[in-house]
C-alpha cells in the first residue's frame, strides 16, 4: 500500500470526529487541522488519542510506539508519525 497523506488525513479527521460525537462535543472538520491541539483546543483526551491510533494501526497495518504519541497532539504531528512508521515498499 502506498502512503497517501490525504487519505490518512481524512481517516484521522473522521476518527476524531467520531470520538467527539460520542463525547457529545461539537467540532467541525475545519476545527481538526494541523496546528490545532486535539487535547487543549478540540477536547479529546489521551485515552481518545489511543483509540484513534489503534484504529489507524489496524486499518493500515502499522505499529506506532507509544512514546511517539506523546508529541502527536494535532493532525499534522499524527501524520508525521504515521508516515514515519508506514511500511516501506
Amino acid at each position: 500500500m502506498v502512503y497517501d497523506k490525504n487519505e490518512v488525513r481524512e481517516t484521522l479527521v473522521a476518527l476524531v470526529r467520531d470520538v467527539l460525537k460520542r463525547k457529545r462535543l461539537d467540532a467541525k472538520a475545519e476545527d481538526i487541522v494541523e496546528g490545532v491541539s486535539l487535547v487543549t483546543q478540540v477536547g479529546i483526551d489521551s485515552l481518545d488519542i489511543l483509540q484513534v491510533v489503534a484504529a489507524v494501526e489496524k486499518k493500515y497495518g502499522l505499529r506506532i510506539p507509544e512514546e511517539e504519541l506523546r508529541s502527536a497532539d494535532d493532525i499534522g504531528k499524527f501524520l508525521k508519525v504515521v508516515e514515519k512508521h508506514w511500511p516501506k515498499a
